[in-house]
């Protein structure tokens, strides 16, 4: 058997090391590659990620740009060498020692005929790996593409995709990534099968240096950080579930599908708006994402 993990880095020198020893102590029994991409650190990550050669087997991939987080990933995704398995990884987590073998014997019921995503629970810690008493998912989510588009609660440093659906993927050429892992979870909800696990299978670190973190932030400088992002990205949203309609055509059905038209028309007419609004609270309890999705559908701008 054989495990490519996925990993970007950007600056990552401060946790790097601690992720890498994570992935070096998982108890499977399989052959484990890291195939990594530097997305144009300024630090020393490179050069302690290749200090990680005699310990582990590291695999470069073309590190000439800087693409952004979800270009990153994808970029790795299409271009990893031949495996059973993948696993998306961030450079500042830490995997307990049965985080693939977990999320393997989960997947093996499956085989090889379907695509096939794993993904589960993160235990909150802080800089220094202290728990935080919290994890990522204090409610279970609901797997659907409505639920996905609202709030998007899944995780892509837990995920790991068997060989079908890594292909199916690369074979669906998508252009419009909002994030990797968001991406991942809909086109698996689409054409496969996922499996979620509520026990956490890592510790997720919150600290200042996270992407896109609001940490120490008041909340009027969370909301202008917030409003940037969504001006930034005006319409992505809309154009990536436009296009997952124009590719999994039947496979999208009853409310999904529902959902999907409605944001395929919200900017054309009030009555998807109005549809929109009021069925986001069943997909989310996060008052917090159903404000958010329910403001960029008022303002044109999801």
């Amino acid at each position: 058997m054989k495990i490519i993990i996925l990993l970007s880095v950007y600056n990552g020198a401060g946790f790097i090391e601690q992720q890498l020893d994570s992935i070096r102590k998982q108890d499977i029994e399989a052959e484990i590659a890291v195939y990594v991409r530097d997305d144009g650190s300024s630090d020393n990550t490179r050069e302690i990620v290749n200090a990680w050669a005699d310990r582990l087997q590291v695999i470069w991939a073309d590190s000439s740009r800087n693409l952004g987080a979800a270009q990153s990933f994808m970029y790795l995704l299409c271009t990893a060498p031949e495996a059973d398995y993948y696993a998306y990884c961030d450079q500042d987590d830490y995997w307990y020692p049965d985080k693939l073998l977990r999320a393997v014997c989960q997947m093996e019921k499956y085989g090889q005929s379907m695509p096939v995503l794993y993904f589960a629970n993160s235990r909150l810690v802080d800089r220094d790996l202290k728990p935080l008493n919290a994890t990522a998912s204090p409610a279970e989510p609901i797997i659907s593409i409505g639920a996905q588009l609202v709030c998007g609660n899944c995780q892509g440093s837990t995920m790991v995709m068997n060989r079908r659906l890594c292909r199916l993927l690369i074979e669906k050429d998508i252009k419009q990534i909002v994030m990797h892992d968001l991406t991942t979870m809909l086109y698996a909800i689409a054409f496969g099968t996922v499996i979620y696990e509520k026990e956490p299978a890592m510790d997720y670190r919150q600290h200042d240096g996270n992407v896109e973190s609001t940490l120490k932030k008041g909340p009027v400088a969370r909301f202008r950080q917030t409003y940037r992002r969504w001006i930034k990205n005006r319409g992505i949203m809309s154009k990536q579930v436009e296009e997952l309609a124009e590719k999994c055509g039947a496979k999208i059905s009853g409310e999904d599908a529902e959902f999907c038209n409605k944001v395929r028309q919200y900017k054309r007419g009030i009555a998807a708006k109005v549809y929109l609004f009021k069925i986001a609270p069943r997909y989310c309890i996060h008052r917090s994402a159903v404000r958010s999705f329910r403001i960029r559908v008022l303002c044109n701008l999801y």
